[in-house]
C-alpha cells in the first residue's frame, strides 16, 4: 500500500536567526502539536500560515488529511529551506509566497485552488510587528475563520482586556469589534531558539460568528476608537475635540445640546466605553456628520 508523503524533518538544517527580522524560532514540538491541535483542522480547511520559518507547524499541518496549507515568508534562507524540505512535486497541496505579510492582500494568497471562501490562520509572529499583524488580521475577518497567534504575552493580555482596566484599549476594542479571543496558553522563552526575553501566549480568535460590527462601519468605528485612545487619560470630550469638528462639522458643545445622554458619554474616559458603546458613538457622529452637511447645503 502506498503510504502518502509526509513532510520529512529538516535533518539538522536550520538557519541563524536574525534579529532585524524578530526571529525566535519554536523547538517545542509539545507546543506546536497543541497549537495545530487550537486550529480545528477538518478535510477541506485551507490554512495560511504567517512566517513559517524553519517549518514547526507547517509540517504538522500537512500531515493532517485533506488540508490545504499557504504560506507567507519573507525571509529568503527560510524559504529555500522549506522548498528543499516540503518540495511541492511531493506536497501539492502546499503553496509558499516569499513575501511581507503586512503588503500582501491575503484574500489572494490561501489555497493552491484561489476558490476558498474562508481560512484559518496560523503563526508565530515576531513581538515587533505583532500589532500591525493582528489589525491587518482583523482587515480581513471576511475570509477568516479562526486565528491561532502565537505572540508576547503582554499584548495577549491587552487583546482578552476587560473595560476599565489598563491593559484595555484599542486591539482589545478592534478585536471585539470583529470576532472573539481567547487566550490558550502561555509558552515559555525555553521553547525557541535563540530564547526571547519575555514569556509568549497563544490566543485564539474566532471569526465564525456574525460580527459585533458591521464590515462597512469598522473603518469608521476604528478610527473613533484611535482617537479615543490617543488621549486615553482625558475625557472624550476633550480627547475627541478635533475628531469631532473634522467629522461633524461641529463643537463638542453643539454636538451635545439637548443630548444629555450623549454628553454623559462624552463625560467618561475612553477604558470606560464597552465594543458596543463605541459603536453606538459612532452611530451618533455620523447622524450629527449627516446634519452638518445638510446644514451647509453638500
Amino acid at each position: 500500500m502506498k503510504r502518502s508523503a509526509r513532510p520529512e524533518q529538516s535533518r539538522g538544517e536550520h538557519i541563524q536567526a536574525r534579529k532585524s527580522l524578530g526571529q525566535n524560532f519554536l523547538t517545542d514540538r509539545n507546543i506546536a502539536r497543541k497549537i495545530v491541535a487550537a486550529l480545528d483542522l477538518n478535510k477541506g480547511d485551507c490554512v495560511l500560515e504567517i512566517g513559517p520559518g524553519e517549518g514547526a507547524l507547517s509540517r504538522l499541518i500537512l500531515q493532517q488529511p485533506g488540508v490545504k496549507l499557504s504560506a507567507i515568508e519573507i525571509d529568503n534562507r527560510a524559504v529555500e529551506l522549506l522548498n528543499r524540505t516540503i518540495p511541492q512535486e511531493r506536497f501539492p497541496q502546499f503553496r509558499l509566497t516569499e513575501g511581507d505579510a503586512l503588503k500582501l492582500n491575503w484574500a489572494d494568497i490561501p489555497g493552491p485552488d484561489k476558490n476558498e471562501s474562508q481560512f484559518k490562520l496560523v503563526g508565530n509572529i515576531p513581538y515587533y510587528i505583532t500589532g500591525p499583524l493582528l489589525f491587518r488580521a482583523l482587515e480581513h475577518a471576511e475570509v477568516l475563520d479562526r486565528a491561532v497567534i502565537m505572540m508576547q504575552r503582554e499584548v495577549a493580555k491587552r487583546i482578552v482586556a476587560s473595560p476599565r482596566s489598563k491593559d484595555y484599549g484599542i486591539l482589545t476594542v478592534a478585536t471585539a469589534l470583529r470576532g472573539r479571543a481567547k487566550m490558550l496558553f502561555d509558552v515559555a522563552p525555553g521553547c525557541f531558539v535563540p530564547r526571547p526575553n519575555v514569556r509568549s501566549a497563544v490566543v485564539l480568535f474566532d471569526f465564525s460568528q456574525p460580527p459585533l460590527c458591521p464590515p462597512q462601519q469598522y473603518t469608521t468605528v476604528k478610527q473613533l476608537v484611535d482617537a479615543a485612545f490617543n488621549q486615553r487619560r482625558k475625557m472624550l470630550s476633550n480627547a475627541l475635540e478635533r475628531y469631532i469638528n473634522a467629522r461633524c462639522k461641529v463643537t463638542v458643545r453643539e454636538l451635545t445640546n439637548n443630548q444629555p445622554e450623549l454628553e454623559a458619554v462624552l463625560k467618561k474616559r475612553a477604558e470606560e466605553l464597552s465594543p458596543g458603546d463605541f459603536i453606538d458613538l459612532d452611530r451618533q457622529l455620523s447622524a450629527a456628520a449627516k446634519e452638518g452637511r445638510h446644514a451647509c447645503g453638500d
